[in-house]
């Protein structure tokens, strides 16, 4: 009897849910561009609905979809849609002509920091900076690969290193180009320009999901990293090498260093020190350094053992692979020229000086 009872509830619970679904009945209303890829197909569309809040059931919508006939029947571009549409006025709306706004090609280079991203975004006119670190500072909870992330109060910004490095199409933002005074605007007006971010933010996230492949995450496991470890290697190891070849030893020389923790407990990567100068430091304020002085001091590597709390910057293929594919090797120091861009790799503390005292007379920082 419980049980049926139990069952019953869930029922007229399901049945309720889809009815709000189907007629866009919403208690949050909202105007939000949305972006459909080329070739998208109608389950991918119901994803991208979900993911923006304008539906709550992407099966039932793709059901729908299929039984009235609209499958492979929607446009790609740029569409302006509201959380109070029906499922009618959202197929109607995807099947008329896309908004056409200006686009701007963006390149997110390797080793860029979620802050330099987002400052570059808003120089390419595609969002306001501020707007844009919303998406990164905590988990948004909305992908696949937050699935194996963890919250972690000493990280500094949860989804730092999770921003792909690629070029990407992103529409402009007229308010931006035009200069207008974002502040100033409308509440309603005020979030559209904040949804900018969220669509460039989610395209951005959409290429870490499709990049990081299942043989990827079967090699992490195999190794026992968790995905934060490997991105926080894959950080340090892109902005510590320059080509292909020396990010594998270099990996090689951090993952002898964490295999040995009780001989090596400092990774020592002087990039992790200048992560935390110069990125959290800014926000440090008399008010809160009690908060965050123990956060810089986890990221400088040569305060703390282990791993910093998180990435450093934002790692490509390149510098993940490295850390993947790893060679096996006695090193535990390196050093570079950085004039010539030489590595070398040392066994020992006495072979690490010696070639310190190399690259130092190398660029005449000596005496002799």
């Amino acid at each position: 009897m419980v049980l049926i009872i139990a069952a019953s509830a869930y029922l007229s619970y399901y049945i309720i849910e889809v009815a709000l679904d189907f007629t866009g009945i919403t208690t949050n209303e909202f105007e939000i561009e949305v972006e459909i890829p080329r070739d998208a197909t109608t389950e991918q569309i119901a994803e991208i609905l979900k993911r923006d809040g304008l539906i709550r059931n992407p099966r039932f919508f793709s059901l729908y979809s299929q039984l009235f006939g609209y499958d492979n029947q929607y446009l790609d571009g740029l569409f302006i849609l509201e959380s109070s549409m029906s499922y009618g006025s959202l197929i109607r709306a995807l099947q008329s002509v896309a908004y056409v706004r200006q686009t701007v090609t963006v390149t997110i280079t390797e080793g860029m920091t979620a802050e330099e991203i987002g400052l570059l975004l808003e120089e390419s006119f595609v969002c306001l900076a501020s707007d844009f670190e919303v998406f990164y500072k905590t988990k948004q909870n909305v992908f696949s690969f937050e699935k194996r992330l963890s919250m972690n109060s000493m990280k500094f910004h949860q989804l730092e290193g999770y921003l792909f490095p690629d070029t990407y199409e992103f529409f402009v933002s007229d308010e931006l180009r035009d200069g207008v005074d974002i502040e100033a605007l409308p509440e309603k007006e005020r979030s559209a320009v904040a949804g900018y971010a969220k669509t460039a933010a989610n395209k951005i996230y959409d290429n870490f999901n499709a990049v990081i492949t299942r043989e990827m995450y079967k090699t992490m496991n195999e190794k026992g990293f968790t995905l934060d470890e490997l991105m926080t290697l894959a950080s340090m190891v892109q902005a510590e090498a320059a080509d292909i070849d020396d990010m594998r030893w270099v990996a090689s020389v951090f993952i002898n260093r964490l295999n040995y923790s009780e001989t090596f407990p400092k990774m020592q990567s002087d990039p992790t020190g200048y992560y935390a100068d110069n990125f959290i430091k800014p926000h440090v304020t008399q008010r809160n350094i009690g908060l965050y002085q123990p956060v810089m001091d986890a990221y400088d590597t040569y305060l703390s053992s282990g791993l910093p709390p998180g990435p450093i910057c934002n790692p490509g293929t390149d510098a993940i692979m490295a850390v993947l594919e790893a060679p096996p090797s006695s090193y535990f120091y390196f050093c570079a020229n950085i004039e010539t861009g030489m590595v070398y790799y040392s066994e020992t503390e006495d072979q690490h000086n010696e070639y310190l005292a190399l690259i130092a007379n190398q660029m005449g920082l000596t005496n002799n």
